[in-house]
């Protein structure tokens, strides 16, 4: 199974193939990622979404267990040794500009053996773009249950959190980067609600995950 056939418009996302960049460290990196996975007849891929600063890392968190395949972006760039080398040596957000994609690229292909193998995923993704919607459509295809958990924030709010994670983890977010993906956010939930099997909206602007539908 290829990526682009998963994922229609995956080229908008990433600027290479996995094939391009492959190497022993991102082998290694998938594979210890892929150790904790199980897999199954009937699996499910949840996808939690949001801008960043929702609380995505934190609901995730609270919403992980044993069964679960976790792929996140930024779980996987903090798996690779130079990212840190870089952010030691030059800063986050140099880090951030260097390691962003390639991390990226690794976290796709991470996704695409997963759902391969029939893994249960939680994925940790913005989710504001039609690649995603893509995902969602062919993962039912292949037996998938998808879910898609929407977390909104005050723009004002997250933008305080993603200054206070970069002081204290050293991993930056560009400011407009949270712009933009808060302007998309109330598309993309219409578009999920007529395609995932559950769409769940929770508001964290209050530092609690309150359900709104």
């Amino acid at each position: 199974m290829k990526l682009c056939s998963l994922m229609l418009g995956i080229d908008k996302l990433i600027d290479t193939e996995y094939e391009a960049i492959k190497n022993d460290a991102y082998e290694s990196v998938i594979e210890q990622m892929l150790a904790e996975a199980e897999f199954c007849d009937t699996p499910t891929i949840t996808q939690v979404s949001g801008m960043p600063g929702a609380g995505k890392s934190s609901f995730c968190k609270e919403k992980r267990n044993a069964s679960s395949l976790f792929v996140s972006f930024d779980a996987v760039m903090e798996q690779i040794p130079d990212y840190h080398k870089d952010v030691k040596e030059k800063g986050a957000a140099h880090g951030f500009k260097v390691w962003e994609m390639p991390a990226r690229v690794v976290g796709y292909e991470l996704l695409r053996r997963a759902i391969e193998k029939k893994a249960n995923i939680l994925l940790e993704h913005s989710g504001v773009n039609d690649a995603h919607l893509e995902l969602m459509k062919n993962a039912k295809k292949l037996g998938y249950k998808t879910e898609v958990n929407f977390i909104m924030c005050e723009k004002e709010e997250a933008y305080r959190r993603v200054l206070k994670r970069e002081k204290e983890e050293k991993r930056h977010t560009p400011r407009k980067l949270v712009d933009d993906r808060a302007k998309l956010m109330e598309y993309y939930i219409d578009k999920y609600k007529n395609i995932a099997d559950n769409t769940v909206i929770f508001d964290s602007t209050t530092h609690k995950f309150v359900k709104k539908s």
